[in-house]
C-alpha cells in the first residue's frame, strides 16, 4: 500500500469526516465498474493462489527483480515469478491461471472451450449475466468471461512501463503494487489542522478554512499480486491506427464497448494519418537531396585539395547534412497529435502506426501468391481486370469492357437486374446518383387509394420527426418538409425514407457491433412492423401519386437481412429468423445549412439506414457481387489514374454483370501505368520466390 493509507490519513480522514463520507462514497462507486483483478470464482480464486506442488503453501512472488522483469512488455517467453516456500518450485502465472480453469470448469462437469469457442463467444456475444442465475450458472458465466479476456488481451497481468513513469511510485490507473483487500480513495491535504501532530495525535481541532484538497490517492481493489488486466496490444493497435488503453469493466457488453470505441479510426483520424505520412516523406525526400548535395561537395572538395601541393595541412572537409532523415520529435508528436484529435494518451502507439507503411516493406518475410481467382474465374475477364490493375489495358480490354456500355443503341444489352448498386468513385457524385435513382424510383411507384392496403405493394414512406432544439418560434410545416428535403448528406439520415421491401439499404450508425449492425452493414428489408394503433395516411407527390406515409415515431422497427451470407446461420436476436436483425427509430441532433443563408439546430427522429442503390468506391473494397453499375466518373477516372476503376470493376464475377452508365477511355496511349502498384507486385513476388524455395528447401530436408 502507498503513503495514502498509512496512519496520518487515517486521523486527518476522522477530523475531515465530511471528506471521509465522499471519499468512500467514491471508492464504492469505482468498485462498480472497474476492477484492478482478473475475476475469478473464489473457488478457483483460492486454486490460483496454491501451489501446484505441495498443495498446501500460498505461492508467493520469488522477487521485486523478477516482477520487474515479468512486467517488462515483449517477452517472448514468461518468467516463473511464483514460488513455494514448503518444496521450493516455481511456476508461471499463466500456469496458475489456465490450471484455475481448467479446475473451473472441471468442477462444474463442463468441456472449457477452444479457442474457437471464445471467438464465437467474442463475436456472437458471451450470455448476459441474469440476476436469476445459480451459483454454478454465475461461475460459469464468470468462466467464459476470464477466457474471453485472456483471448483479446496479451499484456497479461503484468503493468505497462508507462504505468510509473515520470517518477510515479503508483500505477497511473490507480492500480496498486502490491495486493489491496478493497478499492480505497484517500484525500491529501495541503494543511493539515493545526492540532494533529505527533505529540496529540488524537486532537481533532476544527480545521482552518484555507485547508483544501491537494489530490485523490486511488487504490483499485487486487487481491493477487499478479492479476492486473489492461488491454494494450501494440500491432493490433498499428493496424486499426486506434490508441487502446484501456481497464476491463466487470460487465461484458460495457467492455466490448469501451475496448470498440476507444479504437475506433474516424475519418478525420485516417486524413490527418495521411498528411503525417506525406508529411515525412517530403521531408524525407529534402533531407536526401540535401544529403546528396554534401557528399558532391565533399567529393569537389577533396579532388580540389588533391591537385594543390602535398606539403599541405590536412583540410576539414564541410560538415554534411544530417544524413538520418528525421524529421524531429516535435513534429513527429505535433502530427500524431493531429491524427488522434489532439488526444496523445496513446501517442507512441499512433506514430507506430504512422510507421506501418515502413514496417509493412522491411519486415514482411513470408508470402504467398494466390495462384487461382475465385472471384473472376472466367480467364478473359480476370485477365483483363490483371491489365486494369496496373492501368496498362490493351485496346482489346478496353473493348471488352465497353461492350457493357448500356446505351449503346447499336449494341443494346440487357437491363441490370432489380436492385442492382450503382458504384461512384466520390462521395458527391454518390448523392447526386442517388437522388436520380430515388426521382426514377418514386416515378415508378405504384398509386395507392387505401393507405392500409401498404403491403400489397410493400411499400411506405417514413418521414423524419423533426423538432427544434432551441426555444424559438415553432417552424411550419413547409419548412420543415423543406429540412426533409435536403437529403441524407446533410442530415446525415434520411428525411423520407421509402421504405421497400426487398431493396437493399445501409445501415448508418453502429447499433451493435458484437451482432452485426453497424455502421455500413448491407442489408435486404424484410419487414415494416409498426405500433399498434398508429396512423396511416397517404401522402401526394409532385407526380399526383400518392403513397402511405407514417412517422418515424409511429415505427417500431425494421427487420432486415444480411446481405452477408456469413451471418445465414448466426442468431443473435433469439425471437427473428436466422441473419435477421431490427432497426429502431433514434434520435440525431443536426444543424440544418440552407445555403448559408439559414441556419438551425434540430432533433431528428429517424431510422438510421439509407438506400444502398448508390456506393462510393471505399464501400465496394471488399465486396463481391452478381452485377454492378458504373457511374459517376470523372475524367481522371474515365483513364484510371485515381484507381476507381479498377477497384469497381474488380468487384463484379463475370463481365456479364458490369453495367457502364458512361464509357470508359478507349485510347490505351491515355492511360497512365501505375508504377507504384507494379513495384509492390514485383517485390511480394520476389518474397513469394524466396519463401517457396525456402519451404522445398525444409520439405527436403525433412524428407532427408
Amino acid at each position: 500500500m502507498q503513503e495514502s493509507n498509512t496512519t496520518q490519513p487515517n486521523r486527518l480522514n476522522r477530523a475531515y469526516a465530511n471528506v471521509k463520507a465522499l471519499t468512500d462514497k467514491l471508492a464504492q462507486n469505482i468498485d462498480t465498474f472497474i476492477q484492478g483483478e482478473l475475476q475469478l470464482p473464489d473457488e478457483e480464486m483460492k486454486f490460483v493462489m496454491k501451489c501446484p506442488f505441495c498443495h498446501t503453501d500460498t505461492l508467493t512472488i520469488t522477487s521485486n527483480v523478477d516482477l520487474e522483469i515479468a512486467r517488462t512488455p515483449g517477452k517472448e517467453f514468461e518468467r516463473k515469478i511464483l514460488y513455494c516456500k514448503s518444496c521450493n518450485n516455481k511456476v508461471t502465472v499463466g500456469h496458475q491461471v489456465q490450471a484455475a480453469l481448467q479446475q473451473g470448469y472441471k468442477r462444474l462437469n463442463l468441456p472449457q472451450p477452444s479457442a474457437e469457442d471464445v471467438d464465437s463467444l467474442i463475436w456472437q456475444t458471451l450470455r448476459k449475466k441474469e440476476a436469476s442465475y445459480t451459483k454454478n450458472q454465475k461461475d460459469h458465466w464468470m468462466l467464459d468471461f476470464v477466457s474471453i479476456q485472456l483471448s483479446v488481451n496479451l499484456h497479461d497481468w503484468r503493468h505497462r512501463k508507462s504505468c510509473f513513469k515520470n517518477g510515479r511510485t503508483k500505477c497511473r490507473y490507480g492500480i496498486p503494487l502490491e495486493p489491496c483487500i478493497c478499492t480505497e480513495v484517500t484525500a491529501v491535504i495541503t494543511q493539515p489542522p493545526p492540532g494533529i501532530h505527533t505529540t496529540n495525535p488524537l486532537n481533532e481541532e476544527t480545521p482552518r478554512p484555507n485547508s483544501q484538497i491537494k489530490e485523490l490517492h486511488i487504490d483499485v481493489k487486487k487481491r493477487a499480486p499478479f492479476t492486473f488486466i489492461t488491454d494494450s496490444n501494440s500491432s493490433i493497435m498499428a493496424v486499426i491506427n486506434g490508441n487502446n488503453c484501456t481497464k476491463y469493466v466487470r460487465d461484458q457488453k460495457v467492455s466490448m464497448y469501451y475496448g470498440a470505441y476507444t479504437t475506433k479510426h474516424s475519418t478525420d483520424c485516417e486524413k490527418a494519418l495521411a498528411e503525417a505520412m506525406l508529411a515525412i516523406e517530403k521531408h524525407e525526400n529534402k533531407v536526401r537531396k540535401q544529403q546528396q548535395q554534401a557528399d558532391n561537395e565533399n567529393e569537389r572538395y577533396q579532388r580540389e585539395r588533391e591537385m594543390e601541393e602535398d606539403n599541405m595541412e590536412e583540410p576539414q572537409l564541410p560538415t554534411p547534412r544530417r544524413s538520418d532523415y528525421s524529421i524531429g520529435l516535435g513534429k513527429l508528436l505535433s502530427a500524431v497529435r493531429a491524427s488522434t484529435n489532439g488526444d496523445t494518451i496513446g501517442g507512441v502507439n499512433t506514430i507506430r502506426a504512422s510507421n506501418g507503411r515502413h514496417t509493412w516493406k522491411t519486415c514482411l518475410t513470408d508470402v504467398i501468391e494466390l495462384t487461382k481467382n475465385h472471384r473472376q474465374q472466367n480467364p478473359k475477364w480476370a485477365s483483363t481486370l490483371e491489365h486494369f490493375r496496373i492501368n496498362q489495358p490493351r485496346q482489346e480490354d478496353i473493348d471488352f469492357v465497353s461492350t457493357r456500355y448500356m446505351f449503346d443503341d447499336s449494341h443494346p444489352i440487357a437491363n441490370p437486374p432489380k436492385f442492382t448498386i450503382t458504384a461512384v468513385p466520390f462521395n458527391d457524385m454518390r448523392e447526386k446518383a442517388l437522388r436520380y435513382c430515388e426521382q426514377r424510383l418514386i416515378q415508378k411507384l405504384p398509386n395507392c387509394n387505401n393507405p392500409n392496403d401498404w403491403r400489397t405493394h410493400g411499400i411506405l414512406l417514413v418521414k423524419a420527426v423533426i423538432k427544434q432544439t432551441k426555444k424559438a418560434n415553432p417552424m411550419t410545416e413547409q419548412q420543415i418538409e423543406a429540412i426533409r428535403n435536403l437529403g441524407s448528406k446533410k442530415l446525415g439520415r434520411a428525411g423520407n425514407l421509402y421504405c421497400i421491401v426487398d431493396a437493399p439499404y445501409i445501415v448508418t450508425n453502429n447499433d451493435d457491433v458484437s451482432k452485426g449492425v453497424a455502421n455500413g452493414t448491407l442489408a435486404f428489408l424484410q419487414d415494416i412492423v409498426l405500433k399498434t394503433g398508429c396512423t396511416i395516411t397517404l401522402h401526394e407527390l409532385k407526380s399526383g401519386k400518392r403513397v402511405p406515409t407514417v412517422n418515424a415515431s409511429d415505427v417500431e422497427c425494421l427487420l432486415f437481412k444480411h446481405k452477408n451470407s456469413a451471418w445465414n446461420n448466426v442468431s443473435p436476436f433469439t425471437t427473428i429468423p436466422k441473419g435477421w436483425f431490427p432497426i429502431i427509430p433514434s434520435t440525431k441532433a443536426v444543424e440544418c445549412n440552407f445555403n448559408g443563408a439559414y441556419r438551425t439546430k434540430i432533433q431528428m427522429l429517424q431510422l438510421p439506414c439509407v438506400l444502398s442503390l448508390v456506393l462510393t468506391g471505399h464501400k465496394t473494397q471488399g465486396l463481391t457481387t452478381d452485377s454492378i453499375i458504373l457511374s459517376g466518373l470523372a475524367p481522371k477516372d474515365k483513364s484510371g489514374v485515381s484507381g476507381w476503376l479498377y477497384v469497381i470493376l474488380s468487384r463484379v464475377k463475370t463481365i456479364e454483370g458490369l453495367f457502364l452508365m458512361e464509357n470508359i477511355e478507349k485510347n490505351p496511349t491515355k492511360y497512365s501505368a501505375r508504377n507504384d502498384v507494379k513495384r509492390e507486385m514485383n517485390r511480394l513476388r520476389a518474397i513469394n520466390l524466396q519463401t517457396i524455395q525456402r519451404l522445398q528447401a525444409a520439405q527436403t530436408q525433412q524428407q532427408a
